[in-house]
């Protein structure tokens, strides 16, 4: 029977009319009935709004907004150095992968190991001998 009546976009964008309509109002009528000239009045405002923005960053609140900035921008250089780490972390898998697998591995580790098997027995005083197969 009673229907209840719902607030749509529309009617809430209506609604913030009259208000916006009279915030500007007074903004003109207060620029024109002002006592100082436009430069001086240009002048004060922005001397007001700088301290304005001065006493609001050195409150707790502007305190916490300049931590929760520094926290932001913490996460954000962990998380590309992260994301950095995986990537060079798939490019030496894929390149140890490509080694392992390549046929040139076998007889590069044998050349490498009969340089080194004389030096190895000059310091240690032992023979190393080649397991052949």
């Amino acid at each position: 029977m009673f229907h209840k009546k719902t607030n749509t976009t529309n009617e809430k964008q209506n609604s913030s009319f009259p208000f916006i309509f009279g915030f500007l109002s007074g903004i003109v009528a207060g620029v024109l009935f002002a006592p100082t000239n436009g430069s001086e009045t240009r002048t004060n405002l922005k001397k007001s709004i700088k301290s304005l923005v001065n006493n609001l960053e050195s409150s707790e609140l502007g305190q916490k907004v300049k931590t929760n900035k520094n926290i932001v921008k913490a996460t954000n250089t962990i998380s590309d150095v992260v994301h950095e780490a995986v990537e060079i972390r798939k490019k030496v898998e894929t390149k140890a992968t490509s080694i392992a697998n390549s046929p040139v591995k076998k007889k590069v580790l044998t050349t490498s190991l009969s340089d080194i098997k004389p030096t190895l027995a000059k310091k240690t005083g032992k023979k190393f001998i080649s397991k052949k197969k």
